[in-house]
């Protein structure tokens, strides 16, 4: 996944959307909103992610960083993709 590369590399130019409709397609489903926090969870681990935007409409670095850390740690990324 080269949009998840580019993620890995450069958190901090994520727009929110993008990442939201990013791990949507990794089993990762939409469960709610709290407030502005924009809940998912994996099909088979139910590994939890929570999402904020921040006030530019782009996601949070760190939050990219651990989506991107789960997604490599559930493997479904292969090594080839992986930067």
């Amino acid at each position: 996944m080269r949009r998840l590369e580019q993620w890995a590399r450069h958190p901090h130019n994520v727009r929110f959307v993008d990442l939201c409709h990013g791990v949507e397609p990794l089993d990762f489903t939409f469960t709610g909103i709290t407030g502005s926090h924009h809940k998912y969870e994996h099909l088979v681990t139910h590994s939890k992610l929570v999402l904020t935007p921040d006030r530019t409409g782009k996601a949070k670095a760190y939050q990219v960083r651990q989506a991107y850390t789960l997604v490599v740690e559930l493997g479904l990324l292969s090594s080839e993709e992986e930067p």
